[in-house]
């Protein structure tokens, strides 16, 4: 008996202690295309349709706004955010309700945005002859300039990005250009010797700045004179939290960096060979969350499992353990959703509810350890309960 309890305490201590990305339900079927998070539980993503939803706490979405004709998004807080595809660039500052057009081209299809520093902001597009074209805003986007176009033979979607007000970076295709005045002039700094595409690029300060692209993972530390390959075959999408650790998408699973990219090692519980991982986002070190075709979502939790203390909430569930039947009591505030997943973080159930007790039927689960996140008036919980 001993060593069985042993045993246990082993297996749940590693199941606490280690990062886990568990599935999330979008109700959705499309190509998840962009996802942004301002705060580790308040996010965005859009489908490819242009629809748009959001979550305040990280785990359960609703839609948000009109459909509009985007592909990407990209928030600076809780309420400020913008979409862009299409048609043009979108403005929102009220989390999504209503959408204002800050940006309307019949031919430029807008890829990519970024915010530097307050109020200043640059864009980046296509058209149908290839051309890339930037635009800068000064007003907090709310209007858009042309300040210079590249004329290209062939293209991906450019991503565009600053490091400072002046200094910026765009890549599509094999190249990459840099600007060092505001974006009114740009220079061809690095070519991918193997022609393999370029697909996003993300500098942390004004010398260190990562690439995802067909061949792998590329580093610089000098302000993009010179570029390392490092591992990882095929990264799409990356999200580094600092110079040394991030996370990014290659080969239909997620991966994570230690030492600055110079290698990556497969993160458990994010392999979907029917899914390539489109976006990644990581509001902080211990939360991200990725998404991508097939409706996809899923959210990576440094401790997940640990339950939530719900103070002077009176929450209670029993019998537990139990053969699968619970009843889940909330005085004083109302049950409105309720998620099950099993240890890996694969959902089980998730059902909404609008009272203050409710019974739960888990019969047809296997025997084991699940945990419960319950969502509240107030408040959301997770909670442990044992099937026998």
């Amino acid at each position: 008996m001993r060593k069985t309890i042993f045993l246990v305490v082993i297996v749940l201590h590693g199941f606490l202690c280690k990062g886990q990305w568990i599935t999330l339900s979008s109700f959705l079927t499309g190509s998840l295309t962009a996802i942004s998070f301002p705060t580790n539980d308040t996010g965005y993503f859009c489908q490819d349709d242009g629809i748009i939803k959001k979550t305040t706490d990280g785990m359960f979405w609703n839609y948000v706004g009109p459909q509009l004709p985007i592909k990407y998004i990209h928030f600076l807080s809780r309420d400020t955010g913008f979409a862009m595809g299409a048609g043009g660039i979108f403005k929102t500052t009220n989390g999504g309700v209503s959408w204002s057009d800050v940006f309307v081209d019949s031919v430029m299809r807008i890829t990519s945005i970024c915010f530097p520093s307050s109020g200043i902001g640059y864009a980046i597009g296509i058209d149908l002859a290839a051309d890339v074209a930037i635009y800068k805003s000064t007003d907090m986007g709310n209007s858009w300039t042309l300040i210079s176009t590249v004329s290209m033979i062939w293209f991906n979607d450019p991503d565009i990005e600053f490091s400072d007000s002046n200094t910026g970076y765009f890549a599509t295709n094999c190249y990459l250009y840099k600007t060092t005045n505001g974006g009114l002039n740009w220079t061809l700094i690095y070519t991918e010797p193997n022609f393999g595409d370029f697909r996003q690029i993300q500098f942390l300060a004004q010398d260190t700045g990562f690439i995802a692209g067909g061949y792998g993972v590329y580093r610089t530390t000098n302000g993009g004179s010179i570029w390392s390959l490092c591992s990882l075959y095929s990264a799409h999408a990356i999200s580094m939290v600092s110079a040394t650790y991030g996370f990014a998408t290659a080969l239909n699973g997620v991966y994570k960096t230690s030492n600055g990219g110079n290698t990556w090692i497969y993160s458990t519980n994010a392999y979907n060979v029917s899914t390539d991982w489109l976006s990644i986002h990581f509001p902080s070190k211990n939360i991200g969350y990725v998404c991508g075709e097939n409706g996809e979502i899923k959210k990576y939790h440094f401790g997940l499992g640990i339950e939530d203390d719900a103070g002077e909430v009176d929450l209670q569930i029993y019998p537990n353990p139990s053969n699968g039947v619970f009843e889940i009591n909330c005085k004083g505030q109302v049950i409105q959703q309720l998620c099950v997943r099993d240890i890996s973080g694969k959902v089980m159930v998730n059902n909404s509810y609008n009272d203050q007790e409710i019974e739960i039927d888990l019969t047809a689960l296997n025997a084991g350890i699940y945990f419960l996140s319950i969502r509240l008036e107030e408040g959301n919980f997770t909670k442990k309960v044992i099937i026998q």
